[in-house]
């Protein structure tokens, strides 16, 4: 997961709600709850 959100800062002002780790924790689990519930 990569990502810089500069631009996007520079150019409406806006800034992220949730921090880089935590976003990558709540992807990570929701991937895990898929996973459990389809499987692979």
């Amino acid at each position: 997961l990569i990502g810089d959100a500069t631009k996007a800062q520079k150019t409406f002002g806006w800034k992220p709600k949730v921090k880089f780790e935590e976003l990558a924790k709540i992807m990570a689990i929701a991937d895990w709850k898929k996973v459990q519930k389809r499987g692979f």
